[in-house]
């Protein structure tokens, strides 16, 4: 009994904090967000643009070559440019739990040119990196990330001028080192307007090891309350409702304990989130922020199946409630 009673305190307390954070997404969308300046519509751009050394190449090509020996000069430098994109893409093997992915890079690609570009070596060279990486990221407008010589730069706008009576701006693109490196999820790879991103930051092999089992005990919590507290009371309702015992007090305690389960997955997700967000805050740069109401969408079915499973407990309480009360008129 008094199991139970705790039971349905965690139910209250889970239900008052998401109700809460709920009334306040709506009254304030833009919690744990943070707002960015918004440009009028019909406002012209002027920015300052730096083409990269790929792009002066094939700028300095001559226009009055032969097509022919003009498609091959450019192919050659897009070959040689997207042959070094790919050496420089992070590779690594591990696992991704929730809030958090801990990854180990065994080895590095290294592309070692001639002095007339047209040849080159792909050498590995042995490499022991540990990553602690955030998912879930999304990275602020005009802003980019490239990969060069095994470091993750931004390159993002600096409005100089700003004319509001002629809704004009002007500015240039500055680029920048990252403490972090930066990948796209599979989502913006299926759809490349998607501007979600996955954050790497390389970790030591102690601070990799101590995270890793700080996390094993929430991994097996979070295991442990779903394969109980989900799987095995739904399997336990579904015999009630067979054996034709629907309407009885363990019945609709187990629906209560499917709720709390599916909430109190949700709820720990939060704070996970939120907590390995301020841990990493120094590392994480201003252009990237969370979206917490992308947090619940992502979760939305945990939630609504936790709210179904609320309302059938609610249900058949007040059918217990019935039946007892013409037991005792009987």
């Amino acid at each position: 009994m008094r199991f139970m009673n705790w039971l349905f305190i965690g139910i209250r307390i889970i239900i008052l904090c998401l109700g809460l954070f709920s009334v306040a997404l709506i009254i304030w969308p833009n919690i744990w967000q943070p707002s960015f300046e918004a440009i009028e519509n019909g406002t012209v751009t002027s920015m300052d643009y730096e083409p990269d050394a790929y792009e002066k190449q094939l700028m300095s090509i001559d226009n009055n070559l032969p097509h022919h020996r003009y498609q091959k000069i450019s192919d050659s430098i897009k070959y040689i440019q997207n042959l070094e994109k790919f050496s420089n893409h992070l590779s690594f093997s591990g696992w991704g739990f929730g809030s958090m992915g801990f990854y180990k890079r065994d080895r590095k690609g290294m592309l070692i040119f001639d002095s007339t570009y047209h040849h080159y070596t792909n050498q590995y060279i042995p490499d022991s990196t540990y990553f602690i990486s955030l998912p879930g990221y999304y990275l602020k407008m005009d802003h980019s990330t490239f990969r060069k010589n095994d470091t993750t730069f931004l390159k993002y706008p600096v409005i100089t001028k700003r004319d509001t009576i002629n809704h004009t701006i002007s500015g240039r693109y500055e680029i920048k080192p990252l403490r972090v490196d930066v990948r796209d999820l599979p989502d913006k790879i299926i759809n490349p307007y998607e501007e979600k991103r996955e954050l790497f930051i390389r970790v030591s092999k102690s601070q990799y090891t101590w995270y890793l089992i700080m996390m094993l005990p929430i991994a097996l919590l979070l295991l442990l309350l779903f394969l109980w507290g989900v799987i095995l009371q739904i399997i336990r309702v579904i015999e009630d409702i067979a054996n034709q015992e629907a309407f009885r007090k363990k019945t609709y305690r187990r629906l209560y304990i499917i709720a709390a389960s599916l909430w109190g997955i949700v709820l720990i997700g939060l704070i996970m989130k939120y907590l390995v967000n301020l841990k990493f805050t120094d590392y994480i740069d201003q252009a990237f922020y969370l979206s917490f109401a992308d947090f619940f969408s992502t979760n939305i079915i945990y939630i609504i199946s936790g709210f179904i499973a609320f309302c059938l407990a609610h249900a058949f309480r007040k059918g217990y409630q019935l039946q007892q009360e013409q037991n005792l008129t009987i």
